[in-house]
């Protein structure tokens, strides 16, 4: 065969697969498109498209699934505005406490149930009442009170926050004073006392509406001549509506 007539030949076979692939490939590139742009033209039907805005990752409806999943999730739905917490702060430590000067080991247990609604994004304002037992070498005392707190939830991870808040506390103690060697007098003094609370827990939000924290707190005696100040770490379990 001339070559003329091999070169004609191979011109019309090379149209004749392009002409028979685009209609194909039309059609694939309309699906695909349908797929990432959540099925516009196409009767408005829902498609998943493999890419998105670069990343984003897949896309539901031009949707990132990836952001989708962050709005999704407890820590994003946790601290929206008009937000209830209701949460029961305990702590079983040992503590060191600093009173005037002197150093010593402390074994404490409180309890403050709360409650702190959230009147912006991840701002809150609430209050809590106390219960704080402690005993010690030379003793042991017990405290009922309340108190008004701020926080605020910073969110880091779909599961992840902190929310360290700051208080004041009005308390009425007990203390008792067991004989010693070195001092053997026994007695019962009591007082009312203002105080500034810090905690800053680190909250895990395993599911939607419930929440568990671990994480350090300070109290720091206002009042008073022999004024205390205790470091230690506790736990805060509940939940939100």
């Amino acid at each position: 065969m001339p070559a003329r007539t091999r070169f004609l030949s191979l011109v019309v076979s090379t149209a004749a697969i392009l002409a028979f692939a685009q209609p194909a490939s039309a059609q694939n590139n309309e699906k695909g498109g349908s797929g990432s742009g959540g099925g516009a033209g196409g009767g408005g039907a829902v498609g998943v498209g493999s890419t998105g805005a670069p990343g984003e990752g897949p896309t539901v409806n031009g949707q990132s699934l990836t952001m989708q999943t962050t709005n999704n999730s407890p820590v994003d739905q946790f601290g929206t505005k008009g937000t209830i917490a209701i949460s029961s702060d305990a702590a079983l430590s040992i503590s060191n406490t600093s009173l005037s000067g002197v150093d010593g080991s402390s074994t404490q247990i409180m309890l403050a149930p709360a409650i702190d609604w959230f009147v912006i994004r991840n701002l809150s304002i609430g209050g809590s009442l106390l219960f704080n037992y402690r005993t010690d070498g030379t003793g042991n005392s017990t405290s009922f009170g309340i108190g008004p707190r701020v926080g605020y939830n910073i969110a880091f991870s779909d599961l992840l926050s902190i929310w360290p808040k700051l208080g004041f506390s009005i308390a009425r103690s007990s203390v008792s004073t067991d004989g010693t060697p070195q001092n053997p007098a026994t007695g019962t003094v009591s007082n009312t006392a203002v105080a500034l609370n810090v905690f800053v827990p680190v909250m895990l939000h395993p599911a939607p509406h419930f929440f568990a924290g671990f994480g350090p707190f300070v109290d720091a005696d206002l009042t008073g001549d022999n004024k205390a100040t205790t470091f230690g770490a506790k736990l805060t379990l509940g939940g939100w509506l």
